[in-house]
């Protein structure tokens, strides 16, 4: 949270927990078009919401994320992964995407989140490295590697084995690494272009995609 320390929303007495514990997304403008979008989805937790008040936090967010988003080519920075394009696993033969209140944020039950002025997401929570691409989301890539216990994943290996899936179609890309640390770096390229390269610990490239404007 890079704003003024307010009182009231300091996290310092338990009872205000809900209210200090978030900051409004805001924009950080990069020139030409470009920008960052950050969220605070970090109290969102992995359960559906039932509180009235969560549901309105976060759709609210949803809204305003949207607004950042219009007329650029941002790049969407949170700690969940929020939208369904992300692939956490499979039960049952059937994939397990995204998170139930960030998906109830979003409305992804009832529609494609469009957000047109986003290429692509970053997010953490999940603790691998993953990027992946499905037709009509930004481009997710889960920046989950840079130094606690990783998660082995139960998500497809391949792109072949996602789309041999019940509900695998659209998926255009899918990469998953776990078990080794490092770092992540987007670099902004020519035409609303950008480039995520993860390197390990000794600076080596471990993957590296283009992400092209939607």
């Amino acid at each position: 949270d890079p704003h003024a320390l307010t009182a009231g929303a300091d996290c310092t007495d338990p009872a205000r927990d809900f209210a200090g514990n978030h900051t409004d997304p805001y924009a950080v403008d990069l020139g030409d078009g470009a920008r960052l979008i950050v969220a605070d989805f970090a109290a969102i937790g992995e359960k559906a919401l039932t509180d009235e008040a969560a549901m309105a936090r976060y759709r609210g967010d949803a809204a305003m994320i949207a607004r950042l988003a219009q007329g650029g080519r941002g790049v969407f920075v949170t700690e969940h992964p929020p939208l369904g394009g992300v692939v956490i696993g499979k039960k049952h033969g059937k994939l397990d995407v995204g998170y139930a209140p960030v998906g109830q944020a979003f409305d992804v039950a009832t529609r494609v989140p469009e957000l047109p002025g986003v290429t692509g997401v970053i997010s953490g929570h999940v603790h691998l490295l993953q990027v992946v691409a499905r037709d009509g989301y930004p481009v997710q890539v889960i920046n989950g590697f840079s130094g606690t216990a990783e998660e082995e994943p139960r998500a497809p290996a391949t792109l072949a084995e996602l789309r041999a899936l019940s509900d695998g179609a659209g998926y255009r890309d899918i990469a998953t690494l776990f078990g080794r640390f490092g770092f992540g770096v987007m670099e902004r390229m020519a035409g609303g272009r950008w480039r995520y390269t993860a390197r390990d610990v000794e600076g080596r490239v471990m993957l590296s995609r283009v992400i092209e404007p939607r």
